[in-house]
């Protein structure tokens, strides 16, 4: 930053081969109505060996660092040590924050001040005009942030806190490949600091569009869970086979969900299915003892 002011908000992004997409999130935090000079933007560059690019634009008030150890949650850690203000705001490279993001999400948090962790509404986007069975799916079942906030934990596509709740619980679970977020914003919870949804402090993040990245990220999110708990020696006993059970239960929620037809509706739950398959045979996998948890 050109000045030696202290902001009043820190924005930790971390990235991963994704220099295309963090210039439009970039670019979406250089239209803040928030002042450019009252906030700070840390990108940790989680693949030290691929650089900013020569044309890669970076504003006056954001700095990349190079974070060698892998994973997110270690990339966020690194960043964290280079913030400097009293408010910390999470999100993701491939998201694009609303213009009054950061100036509603300062607000919140001058007026509540017995709140100490923010989960702000996630808008997903199509790829398309028209969005597939995949991203329909994405969209009724993945980061529902308000969700997420009823039972505790938030996403950090879009979290908000305060360095003083980072403090008293401690950094993200570096070790996590998956599940970071929802872990450090339920430690802040049981620690006693008040977790709310905040409908007005939005970001956009893109749904993802092909089953391939829907199955990749849910086996990560399944694998993870039973890696903690091998590294912890706890068992862990395969879910019940009846999962596999068509559950109706599913399909009514998606045929409650806005926007999706009955033709829609058939193709969600058939993805929806295949994931729940592909996770089942997952977590079979590294049930193994050689088996490996792939991030």
């Amino acid at each position: 930053m050109t000045s030696s002011a202290i902001p009043s908000i820190s924005v930790v992004i971390p990235t991963f081969h994704d220099w295309d997409r963090l210039a439009l999130c970039l670019r979406a935090l250089s239209r803040q109505s928030l002042s450019q000079g009252a906030f700070e933007v840390i990108v940790a560059n989680n693949a030290p060996d691929d650089p900013p690019p020569e044309t890669f634009d970076v504003a006056a008030n954001t700095r990349v660092i190079p974070v060698p150890e892998r994973g997110s949650y270690a990339a966020r850690n690194a960043a964290l040590k280079e913030t400097r203000a009293a408010l910390i705001a999470f999100t993701d490279s491939d998201c694009i924050p609303d213009e009054n993001w950061l100036s509603n999400a300062v607000t919140l948090l001058d007026e509540r001040q017995d709140v100490g962790v923010v989960a702000g509404a996630i808008d997903l986007f199509w790829k398309g005009a028209r969005p597939t069975a995949v991203e329909l799916c994405d969209s009724a079942f993945f980061l529902q942030q308000e969700r997420y906030v009823a039972d505790g934990f938030g996403a950090t596509a879009n979290v908000i806190t305060r360095r003083s709740v980072i403090n008293g619980v401690g950094e993200f679970d570096a070790s996590l490949m998956s599940g970071g977020d929802k872990e450090w914003t339920m430690r802040a919870v049981r620690a006693g600091y008040e977790l709310v949804y905040g409908p007005d402090i939005k970001v956009q993040h893109p749904a993802r569009s092909d089953l391939s990245s829907i199955l990749k990220k849910s086996r990560r999110l399944a694998g993870g869970v039973i890696a903690k708990k091998k590294a912890a020696g706890k068992r862990f006993l395969i879910p019940q086979f009846d999962r596999l059970i068509p559950s109706v239960r599913v399909a009514r929620k998606i045929y409650q969900r806005e926007g999706i037809g009955l033709w829609d509706g058939i193709r969600v739950w058939c993805v929806f299915y295949v994931i729940r398959v592909a996770v089942l045979l997952e977590q079979i996998r590294l049930l193994l003892p050689w088996s490996k948890y792939q991030t």
